[in-house]
Formats: structure tokens, C-alpha cells, sequence
């Protein structure tokens, strides 16, 4: 006998046993099955294989050991049928887990539910999508070890696309006081680009599979959005107003949470009650799965004039004047005035920084604008309410009164104001300076807004309508 041959030979043999029966011994070095729409039978064994500790036990199909170990992740539908047939084993048992492969919590056991023979099925529509489950599978007494065969089939291949795959049935998130994550899935999601009225993210590598959520402003007007991976370990955020139909991009992330690729928003500029839409995929859209997200608070942005936040950079993006006589303002994030409206005197409307405000004492409203450098302005109304002075951002009119100069204080100037009344205020800057914008109380004024330029007082009456 040739031993060196012999010897090569048992190596090569011991090692395959190990890889055919060892691998799927425990849970944490399970295979993974397919999920398909029709069921496609694979062929495993069990011969060879040894009891595991520490799972829970079965409770059905007299598990006495020799158990091996499939993974397999939930479609969007939540229903799964696992199927067996006989091979060897002609008499099986199968339970489902969830959890993590050393920590597994019992969801399902049968024993002859099958059409084939004695071998177990089990069919469970209230699974989670996205998650995993481990799959269980012995022969009944441990006595008989050898093939089977096992499928896994979408119960609902219909609806194996996430709940929230379009805007107008997203999710509705909680804000909380600190980041507390909830786990979701993309998988089966399809593109929405087209189907909800609005237009493709402008980061983050969109390619469709997108999920969508929703959230309430709280009274700081500051939010953080954040993720954190699962399956997904790149992923694309964006933030919109508007309705599900017709949403208007506010911000788009890719990388910058402090979790790996991920997206994070830092938005602080937004209305109190208004609702916000969020929408999140997979960069290139080939890696969809689980990922996690959370919304909350981020309160105060610190004191001072910009504590606030800027004006919006777009008529449908207005901020209410809210909180002080002084506003934060940006430069450099605008360019030319958007077609169909009319800015007046400005004919253009470069670095805008937008806002509106209610009137709550009738008479003249008179007051400056003032800031560092070159400042001019447009305003527009009056408008019955603030969803009627939005409706108007799309074919603004000729402005009620306007100003361009070099000069860094203009003064704004409207004559027989009433009680209620809403006004948008666009102010530019030409010389492209960030800069601080102090509204101030004139000469002849005998007119007072409830949020900010003669009688600062909360703006409950504005937030979140716009």
C-alpha cells in the first residue's frame, strides 16, 4: 500500500466531512438558504452531526441531537414557508429562531405538517422583514441520521416589497430627546423617483430601493436625523417638505454619521409642526438589507443671533421670524431667481435667505435691515394665511415693496397692515458675506408682528403650516 497516498487521502476525506457536516453544526456557522417564489429543494445531511448547547429546545419531532443549522433572512411580505422531503431521514423535525445565533429564542416547531411523508413544514406570515431567522433540522430520535432536503419560499411574493416603499405610505417616526434606533429594511423596495412626484436625490449614488419615513417638527425646529448599519453599510439619506405627491428636497447625506458610511442630517432651520419626509437607500442600490435609523431633538443650537438657524434658501423653504430681532444669515447657498416668479428690483435673487411673518397689531409697519455689508431685500403679500402665502412660491407676484443697493441697512416699508396678515421677506446679498441680519423698529412705525421685529413673542400662530 502506497501510506503517503492513504494519508493524503484521509485528510482530503476529513476535511470534506468537516466542511459537509461540521459547518452547519451550530448555529453560528449555519448556511444560508435562498428564498424563492416557488420552492426549489436542496439536498443536506445530518450524518455526522452532534447535539448543540445552549439553543433553546425544540419542544416537538422527540430532538434527541444531531441537528444542523440554516440561516435565512426575511422578505418584505414577513411569510415564509419552509418545506422538507425525505432523503435518508424520512421522518424529520424543524423548529425557527430568532435572535442571535448565541442567543436564539424559539418562534415555531413542527414535526409531520409536510405533504412528504413524515417531514416537517412550517408556514408563519408574521415574520419581520429584514431579520434573520435560524433554521432547526433533525431526524426524529436521532436514530435514522443521513440526507434531506429543504426549501424556502416567499409566502407573499406580491407584497415582499417594505410597507413604506413610497411616500405616501411612509413610516411615521418618533422624535426622541436622544438618538434611540429602530431597525429597517430596503430589501424588495423599488424606485419611487418617478412614481412620487419628485425628483432623484442629488447624493449618495441613489439606483432606487428607497424606504421612506416621516416625522413632526418639534417647537426647537431642530432636528438630527442619523443612521446605522445593518446589512446596509453605505447608505444615502435625504430630508423633504411638501406633500407624499409633491415633496421639494431639503438636505442629502452620505457619510457623515459617526457610523461607518452612513448618513446623518443636522437640520435646524426647519418649522415647528410641520411634517418632514425622509427617504433612505443603499449607495448603488446593491447591497440592500437592515439598517437602522433614528430622529431627534437637537434643541437649541447654542446662543446668539444664529441660534436659530438661517432663513430658508427658497421661497417654499421660508423660516418663520421667531425668536429675536436679530437672524442668522447665509451667503452663498442660492444662485439666479427660479423661473415664473417676480423679484422686482432684484431681478435675481443670489445667496437668498428667506422668511414670513404674521402681523398682530394693525397700522404702518416700518423697519431696517441691517447687516455687515451690501443687503437688499423683496417682500410679498399680504396673504390670508401661511398656506395660501406658500401656495405662492411658485408665481410670486410683483413684491409689495423692494430694495437693491450697496448699501448695508435698507428699510422695509408697508402702509395699512391688518391683524393676521402673512408676509415673505427674501433677503440677498450680492457681495456673497455671511453675515448677521438685525431687523429694528423705524420712524412711523405703529405696526407689531407676533414673532419678532417690534413685539418678539413665541410664533404659535405661524409654526407649522408652511
Amino acid at each position: 500500500m502506497n501510506y503517503k497516498k492513504f494519508t493524503l487521502f484521509l485528510l482530503a476525506f476529513g476535511f470534506m466531512f468537516q466542511n459537509t457536516f461540521g459547518q452547519a453544526d451550530d448555529p453560528c456557522s449555519a448556511s444560508a438558504l435562498a428564498v424563492n417564489t416557488s420552492c426549489s429543494f436542496g439536498s443536506f445531511t445530518t450524518a455526522g452531526a452532534t447535539a448543540t448547547a445552549g439553543a433553546p429546545a425544540p419542544g416537538c419531532a422527540n430532538y434527541v441531537g444531531s441537528d444542523v443549522w440554516f440561516t435565512v433572512t426575511v422578505p418584505g411580505s414577513g411569510h415564509l414557508i419552509f418545506d422538507t422531503n425525505t432523503g435518508v431521514i424520512t421522518d424529520g423535525g424543524m423548529a425557527i429562531y430568532t435572535g442571535t445565533c448565541a442567543s436564539l429564542t424559539l418562534v415555531e416547531c413542527d414535526d409531520d405538517d409536510s405533504a412528504n411523508g413524515l417531514m416537517p413544514m412550517i408556514d408563519n406570515s408574521t415574520l419581520t422583514p429584514g431579520a434573520t431567522l435560524w433554521v432547526r433540522v433533525w431526524e426524529y430520535g436521532g436514530d435514522n441520521n443521513g440526507t434531506f432536503d429543504i426549501c424556502v419560499v416567499d409566502g407573499n411574493p406580491a407584497a415582499s416589497g417594505p410597507s413604506n416603499d413610497e411616500p405616501c405610505t411612509a413610516t411615521a417616526l418618533t422624535v426622541g430627546a436622544a438618538c434611540n434606533f429602530s431597525t429597517f429594511t430596503n430589501a424588495g423596495a423599488g424606485n419611487s423617483s418617478l412614481t412620487a412626484g419628485t425628483t432623484v436625490p442629488t447624493c449618495a449614488n441613489y439606483n432606487g430601493a428607497d424606504v421612506w419615513f416621516t416625522v413632526t417638527v418639534p417647537a426647537s425646529g431642530h432636528l438630527i436625523f442619523d443612521t446605522n448599519t445593518g446589512v446596509i453599510t453605505d447608505g444615502g439619506m435625504a430630508i423633504y417638505r411638501g406633500t407624499c405627491g409633491a415633496l421639494t428636497e431639503l438636505d442629502c447625506d452620505d457619510d457623515d454619521s459617526a457610523n461607518g458610511a452612513m448618513a446623518m442630517i443636522d437640520q435646524n432651520t426647519l418649522v415647528p409642526g410641520e411634517t418632514i419626509w425622509i427617504r433612505v437607500w443603499e449607495y448603488g442600490g446593491d447591497n440592500n438589507g437592515t439598517f437602522d435609523i433614528c430622529v431627534h431633538d437637537g434643541g437649541g443650537s447654542g446662543s446668539g443671533p444664529c441660534a436659530g438657524g438661517a432663513g430658508g434658501n427658497s421661497c417654499a423653504q421660508a423660516q418663520p421670524i421667531c425668536t429675536d430681532n436679530t437672524y442668522c444669515y447665509t451667503a452663498g447657498i442660492g444662485s439666479t431667481a427660479a423661473g415664473g416668479n417676480d423679484y422686482g428690483c432684484l431681478l435675481t435673487q443670489p445667496n437668498p435667505s428667506w422668511y414670513y411673518f404674521e402681523i398682530s397689531t394693525a397700522g404702518n409697519l416700518i423697519f431696517d435691515l441691517s447687516a455687515v455689508s451690501d443687503i437688499d431685500f423683496a417682500i410679498w403679500g399680504p396673504y390670508a394665511n401661511v398656506a395660501a402665502a406658500n401656495a405662492a412660491c411658485g408665481t410670486l407676484p410683483a413684491p409689495v415693496d423692494c430694495s437693491y443697493s450697496t448699501s448695508p441697512t435698507e428699510q422695509v416699508s408697508l402702509t395699512g397692515v391688518a391683524v393676521g396678515e402673512i408676509y415673505v421677506l427674501v433677503v440677498t446679498n450680492y457681495a456673497n458675506v455671511v453675515q448677521d441680519i438685525t431687523l429694528t423698529a423705524a420712524a412711523g412705525n405703529t405696526a407689531a408682528t407676533n414673532c419678532g421685529i417690534v413685539n418678539p413673542t413665541p410664533c404659535a400662530a405661524d409654526a407649522g403650516n408652511w
